[in-house]
């Protein structure tokens, strides 16, 4: 055989064994898929709860007046000077 057939006759063979891997690998994710979707179909579907009332603001808390001092410190007063 020449060269220009064995080259044909081995493409020819690498693309039957890739065409039969791309095959192999198809069914393996078709058959993931089924059980991928079995399983989500078999968890019970969550509930979602919308709360649509707009929370009440309260009322801003006023801060107490400072309180005066019973008694005020006071310095005594200096004695007036004396004229002279």
């Amino acid at each position: 055989m020449s060269s220009f057939e064995k080259a044909r006759i081995a493409f020819a063979d690498r693309m039957n064994g890739l065409a039969g891997a791309k095959e192999a690998e198809l069914t393996r994710l078709r058959a993931a898929l089924q059980t991928a979707q079995a399983s989500i179909n078999a968890q019970p579907p969550k509930k979602t709860v919308v709360d649509d009332e707009v929370p009440v603001k309260k009322p801003a808390k006023k801060k107490p007046a400072p309180k005066p001092n019973a008694a005020p410190a006071t310095t005594p007063a200096p004695a007036p000077a004396k004229p002279q």
